[in-house]
C-alpha cells in the first residue's frame, strides 16, 4: 500500500490486491520516528480512460477468438494486477512524534519510504491513552479484537452518534443506556418512538437483568410536577423556549407568580384566578390566557408532583428513566424536555 496524493486532510491510498482494510479501519503511516494515523471511508478501483479501453479491448478479444493467447512474458497477470487496483479514500486523524498523540500534523510522509499498516484496537488506546474502570463493551472488530469504551469518557461530554439509516444507532444507545445502569448510572431517555422500553426485557420475553431499574414516565400521567418544584427558572425556560412567551408577558406572569408565592399559595389554579384579575393590559393578559391553556391541557403540573430526587435516593443501584414522548404533542414535549434538564 502507497500513498498516491493528498487533498485537504484527505489522502488516497494505493493497494493492490493482497492489501486488505474495510470502511472504518485506521491506518499506521510509518515514516522515520514521526507516524500519521488515518481512517479509511471509501473504496473504490483505480481508474483511467486507458485501462479502461484495456479492459473493453481484452474482453472483445476473448468474445471473438476461441485461440488460447500466446504470453510468454506473462504480460496479462501484470495487466489483470493493475485492473484489480484499489484507491482507499482516508481521512488524517491524528500524528504520532514520538508516542504522543497530537491532531496537529504539519508534515507530509514520504511516498517512497514510509511503511502502511492496519493498526489494532490495543494501539490505536495505547496511542489515546484511554484507560478506566467502568468498561462498555460494544462488540468485536473484523479482526476478533474486543471493541470497549469506558463509561467515564462519557462523563460530562457532549457524546453524538451518527450514522447511515438503519447502521444500528438505536442499537448502539440501548447499549450504552443499559450497561450505564448496570454500572449504577441514572440515565434520563426521551423515548419518541416507544422503543427503550424493551430494554427491561430480553429476546426470549424474559426480564433483563435491569428491568427493575427501568421506570416508565408518561407526561401528564406518571410524570407530573408541582411548581414549588420546578421553581421560576424551570418555568421561565418553558415559557420562553417552548410556549414563545413575549417578553412583556413574561414579566406579569412573574409578578403573578412572586405574590403568590409569598401568599404560599401557588398553584396552577391561584395563576389562572390571577391572570384573569390581574390589572394589565389585554394583549398581556390574552398571551397570558393562551399559555395557560397550554399548560393545564399538558397536564404536567399538579400540587403533589414528581421529584426525580427521591427516585434516585430510592434507586441506588442505577436506573433508566424513559419518558415516553411518542403519544404527546410537539410542543408538550418541547415543555417536558425544558423542565426535565433544567431539574439535571
Amino acid at each position: 500500500m502507497k500513498i498516491l496524493s493528498k487533498s485537504g486532510n484527505e489522502l488516497l491510498l494505493l493497494a493492490m490486491k493482497d492489501d486488505s482494510a474495510a470502511k472504518g479501519d485506521y491506518l499506521l503511516i510509518e515514516d522515520r520516528s514521526r507516524s500519521m494515523i488515518v481512517q479509511v471511508y471509501d473504496e473504490e478501483y483505480l481508474s483511467s480512460q486507458a485501462l479502461v479501453e484495456d479492459i473493453v479491448k481484452e474482453e472483445v478479444v476473448n468474445a471473438s477468438s476461441m485461440e488460447n493467447l500466446h504470453d510468454p512474458l506473462n504480460i496479462g497477470s501484470l495487466s489483470r494486477l493493475v485492473r484489480d487496483a484499489r484507491i482507499f479514500r482516508a481521512k488524517i486523524r491524528a500524528s504520532v512524534n514520538d508516542g504522543k498523540l497530537s491532531s496537529d500534523v504539519t508534515w507530509l510522509p514520504s511516498r517512497v519510504e514510509s511503511r502502511i499498516r492496519r493498526l489494532a484496537m490495543k494501539e490505536l488506546d495505547s496511542f489515546l491513552g484511554r484507560q478506566g474502570i467502568f468498561s462498555i463493551p460494544l462488540g468485536r472488530t473484523s479482526d476478533g479484537e474486543e471493541f470497549e469504551i469506558y463509561a467515564e469518557d462519557l462523563d460530562g461530554k457532549l457524546t453524538i452518534i451518527t450514522g447511515k439509516k438503519e447502521s444500528g444507532k438505536s442499537h448502539l444507545s440501548k447499549i450504552l443506556v443499559k450497561t450505564l445502569v448496570q454500572h449504577g448510572a441514572f440515565v434520563v431517555i426521551f423515548d419518541l418512538n416507544n422503543e427503550y422500553n424493551g430494554i427491561g426485557w430480553n429476546r426470549d420475553g424474559t426480564p433483563s437483568s435491569v428491568h427493575r431499574q427501568v421506570k416508565l414516565l408518561e407526561p401528564g400521567k406518571t410524570l407530573r410536577f408541582s411548581l414549588n418544584y420546578c421553581g421560576k427558572g424551570a418555568v421561565s425556560g418553558m415559557l420562553k423556549n417552548a410556549l414563545d412567551m413575549p417578553a412583556a408577558s413574561l414579566r406579569e406572569f412573574f409578578r403573578i407568580w412572586d405574590w403568590l408565592e409569598n401568599k404560599q399559595s401557588l398553584s396552577m389554579d391561584a395563576i389562572g384566578n390571577a391572570v384573569n384579575t390581574w390589572n394589565i393590559n389585554e394583549l398581556v393578559r390574552d398571551a397570558l390566557v393562551s399559555r395557560y391553556h397550554v399548560i393545564q391541557s399538558s397536564r404536567l403540573f399538579a400540587d403533589n408532583g414528581l421529584q426525580f430526587e427521591d427516585m434516585i435516593s430510592a434507586g441506588s443501584g442505577g436506573a433508566a428513566l424513559v419518558i415516553k414522548m411518542d403519544e404527546v404533542s410537539p410542543t408538550v414535549r418541547r415543555m417536558v424536555v425544558e423542565l426535565v434538564l433544567s431539574k439535571f
